[in-house]
């Protein structure tokens, strides 16, 4: 019983492990602290939050990426923030499409966001929190696609 218990573990650890080192996880797990930020209306911390994003951004085929994140780095201003992470959220869309993800995540699309154009975004939660409108209308919005590990 107990080689069982120790064979679980350490495959635990191993899998835990490679989803740390996997870059895509990586830039994933801090975009969705950008975006807890802004569903906060918190300008600051999701400036921070793109900091610390652009830091861990090392793949080549994460270039597209980096403009978005700068533009959130560097300003305080949450409409120039969220209108960067619109078009960082598309980006990171099709980048989250093409690679090997580990975790559910979920494509949500805001329809009354810039003028009724909408723009959308990725969540790890079902639970529709809205970093367009933060707290003015966290629930509006509606699930796209569910993405599933691959």
């Amino acid at each position: 019983m107990k080689i069982y218990l120790i064979i679980a573990t350490l495959l635990f650890s191993a899998v835990t492990h490679a989803q740390e080192k996997d870059p895509v996880m990586q830039v994933i797990d801090q975009y969705m602290k950008v975006k807890d930020a802004l569903v906060k209306s918190d300008a600051t911390a999701a400036a921070k939050e793109a900091g610390l994003l652009l830091k861990i951004l090392q793949s080549p085929k994460m270039d597209n990426l980096a403009m978005d994140i700068k533009t959130i780095a560097a300003t305080k201003d949450l409409e120039k923030q969220r209108a960067a992470f619109a078009s960082l959220s598309a980006d990171m869309y099709m980048q989250v499409r093409a690679s090997k993800i580990h975790t559910t995540l979920y494509y949500l699309h805001c329809q009354k966001y810039n003028n009724g154009r909408g723009a959308s975004w990725l969540s790890k939660e079902s639970v529709i929190r809205n970093p367009y409108y933060g707290n003015a209308m966290p629930p509006c919005g509606s699930i796209v696609e569910t993405l599933r590990p691959k």
